[in-house]
């Protein structure tokens, strides 16, 4: 068998990314832009050597994880951390630390790597500077890690593990449930959805749904498409932002993830999720629309579903808008009206009869990715939201 050794030597460097005017990777992982550096060249090679080489698939690869994502209390995170289903849940099965590409693996380094590997309970670690690698794997005993061979990642799986399938997949509502909004109600309290707000009309609670379904289900892709100002470059499917990512009012969860650029060629990632939102006294639920900088993700848009929507019953077509208000400050009217002359200057299919309208999204179909309208929705979403940052940062 050929040995599965990387050579970082021989590696074609990461591709460079102009984001909020510097250089930057993307972490197609962490699904995060990343600044270069030496850590971070040996990091991004390092995960392609995961999928390409070890031929892991790349939605068990998690990259900057926190141990305790599995509930280990410990302030540890692994550079990245394989996984694998045991009995339908996400579990640790390599440990990877990559360490300075341009120093040899000391003694101290290995007695890290094998207490944070202890520490996480995977069943492997991998210590690497790009040229040398160590692998090893958890003794009979569970009381330390001896050297072996590197091995595929299907090969290291313990068969006892079963059907590498989680044990509640994602399964969307079809049209027919989606006309029940007493059953939809029921299914976001029974199953914590934390989509439906109490506030929000029965006749809307379907289109709250579909939408945010539509969002979640990463089965169905956005195609790369121009519009205005902004290039939805590729759809990176969803991640997990915590509470820690975001700045903002905006909620944890799993979030769509977009990668576009601007005419000025600037890379950004555009997150969107629909969740329960409080705003004002009331329950309600809004689209959330998040960019990032190096560290975290911002909120640059919260558009109440309920509220700044209008549904058309004879056309069955739901139209979001929005008031083009930032934030409560004192100069409120001031930044709206000079938003708007940018909007008609940029975006001007934005403006209907001098308001901030968005196309009509049908109501008597499941919405995708795929869905021309909903693609439409999402480009003029992204035009707006960059307008708003432009006024917000």
């Amino acid at each position: 068998m050929e040995k599965l050794q990387p050579n970082l030597a021989t590696a074609p460097a990461p591709k460079i990314y102009m984001h909020q005017q510097e250089e930057h990777y993307l972490d197609i992982w962490q699904k995060r832009f990343v600044p270069i550096n030496d850590f971070q060249t040996l990091k991004q090679y390092i995960g392609t050597y995961l999928v390409t080489t070890l031929t892991v698939p790349t939605t068990m690869i998690q990259s900057a994880m926190p141990f305790r994502t599995y509930r280990i209390p410990s302030e540890r995170v692994g550079d990245f951390v394989v996984e694998y289903y045991r009995q339908g849940k996400l579990k640790p099965l390599i440990y990877v630390r990559c360490s300075n590409q341009h120093q040899e693996l000391l003694p101290s380094m290995y007695t890290k790597a094998h207490e944070s590997a202890m520490e996480l309970g995977s069943r492997y670690l991998l210590l690497t500077n790009g040229t040398t690698v160590y692998f090893a794997q958890l003794n009979q005993l569970g009381t330390d890690y001896e050297p072996c061979e590197l091995q595929p990642y299907a090969q290291l799986i313990p068969e006892k593990a079963g059907l590498q399938e989680q044990t509640k997949p994602f399964v969307r509502q079809n049209l027919e449930q989606l006309q029940q909004s007493e059953y939809l109600r029921q299914l976001d309290y029974e199953q914590d959805w934390y989509t439906i707000g109490a506030s929000v009309k029965d006749e809307l609670v379907p289109v709250v749904v579909n939408l945010a379904e539509a969002l979640f289900d990463s089965q169905s892709h956005f195609s790369p498409l121009t519009q205005q100002a902004v290039t939805l470059v590729q759809d990176l499917g969803l991640r997990e932002l915590r509470e820690s990512h975001i700045q903002g009012v905006a909620p944890a969860g799993h979030y769509r993830t977009l990668l576009i650029h601007d005419q000025a060629g600037n890379y950004q990632i555009a997150s969107f999720l629909v969740a329960v939102a409080t705003i004002g006294n009331k329950q309600t639920t809004a689209l959330y629309c998040l960019f990032d900088d190096e560290r975290e993700s911002y909120q640059v848009l919260q558009l109440d579903l309920n509220r700044s929507a209008d549904l058309n019953r004879e056309t069955e077509e739901y139209v979001l808008w929005h008031n083009g208000r930032l934030a409560k400050r004192r100069d409120e009217k001031m930044i709206t009206e000079a938003l708007l002359a940018k909007i008609a200057e940029e975006s001007p299919d934005l403006l209907v009869d001098g308001r901030i309208r968005f196309a009509a999204l049908p109501t008597n179909c499941l919405l995708q990715g795929e869905t021309p309208e909903l693609q439409h929705v999402i480009l003029q979403l992204l035009n707006y939201s960059q307008i708003r940052e432009y006024y917000l940062r």
